[in-house]
C-alpha cells in the first residue's frame, strides 16, 4: 500500500511525553477524590463539588492532551489558535461533569 502524499517527519521529546503521562495520573487521582466528595455532599455543596470536580478533571485531561501534542515536533513551525485552545477545555469539563453526575447518582442509590 502506498501513501497518497508526502509524509511529514517529526520527532518526540520523550521527557515531555512522560510529563504528559504524569499530568494524566494526577488528574485521575483528583477526579477520584472529587467523585467521592460529590457522592457524599448534599444540596448546594453537591453542586459546588460537581463543578469543582468537573473543572479540575477537565483541565487535567486538557493539560495532558495539550502537553502530549507539544511533545511532538514537526520540522516546520506549528501555531495554535489561542481562543480555540482555551475553548477546548469546555468539552472536557462538560464530559467530566456528566460523568461525576452519573457516578454521584449511582453512589447515592438514586439511579438514572
Amino acid at each position: 500500500m502506498t501513501c497518497p502524499g508526502p509524509v511529514m517527519r517529526g520527532s518526540y521529546d520523550y521527557g515531555i511525553a512522560i510529563f504528559s503521562v504524569l499530568i494524566s495520573m494526577l488528574a485521575a487521582s483528583a477526579a477520584v477524590a472529587r467523585a467521592g466528595r460529590v457522592g457524599a455532599a448534599r444540596s448546594k455543596a453537591w453542586l459546588i463539588w460537581l463543578l469543582d470536580g468537573a473543572t479540575a478533571s477537565g483541565i487535567g485531561a486538557w493539560s495532558m492532551d495539550y502537553t502530549g501534542m507539544r511533545a511532538f515536533s514537526l520540522l516546520m513551525p506549528v501555531r495554535y489558535d489561542r481562543s480555540a485552545v482555551i475553548l477546548s477545555i469546555l468539552p472536557a469539563s462538560f464530559g467530566f461533569a456528566v460523568a461525576l453526575f452519573i457516578m454521584s447518582r449511582w453512589n447515592t442509590g438514586g439511579g438514572l
